[in-house]
């Protein structure tokens, strides 16, 4: 029987580090699966919904009423309230979100909804339509942040810092799976 030495990544020499990260590259090029793709998506999709539900005849609105329109109708119910049990709901996330603060991450749990939020106030605070324009600019930002994660998921200088963190994946001493 044969014995076969493995290594963990980052005991490996450096030709055979870049064999295994040219290999984990293509093989997440291929399989075409980023993690957080899709609740990118859900959240965006839940921004779009949120300010879908402005009537129609708010068009054309100035940036006053575009503003008291969402604190009434979308920021409002997110809200963390003053008073009751509630109040203290959010003081695990930080002394940041306080009574009266938007809740983190409201409406799926996933960080792009910040992104998402920040997006419809500076949208409205720079004159757009939230009738018109805000969902345009909503499925813009969902396609920058999906770029963007891709390009992290796939980026040569990103996969080995996940490869030398993951002690359960084991290679010979030229780079293959053991």
């Amino acid at each position: 029987m044969k014995q076969i030495n493995v290594y963990t990544f980052a005991e490996l020499p450096d030709d055979a580090k870049d064999r295994v990260v040219d290999r984990e590259i293509n093989r997440r090029v291929r399989s075409g699966d980023c993690p957080w793709i899709g609740e990118i998506r859900e959240s965006i999709d839940a921004a779009i919904a949120a300010v879908q539900k402005c009537p129609k005849d708010l068009r054309g609105h100035t940036v006053a009423r575009g503003m008291a329109w969402l604190e009434n109708n979308v920021w409002g119910p997110l809200r963390t309230p003053w008073r009751g049990s509630a109040r203290t709901s959010t003081r695990r996330y930080g002394w940041y979100y306080r009574p009266d603060a938007v809740k983190p991450c409201p409406w799926t749990g996933y960080c792009a909804d910040e992104d998402a939020i920040a997006e419809i106030n500076n949208a409205v605070r720079g004159g757009y339509c939230l009738v018109d324009d805000v969902p345009g600019l909503l499925r813009q930002l969902g396609e920058r942040l999906a770029e963007s994660e891709w390009y992290a998921w796939t980026s040569a200088d990103a996969v080995p810092e996940e490869l030398a963190e993951d002690d359960q994946r084991h290679y010979t001493i030229d780079g293959r799976d053991a």
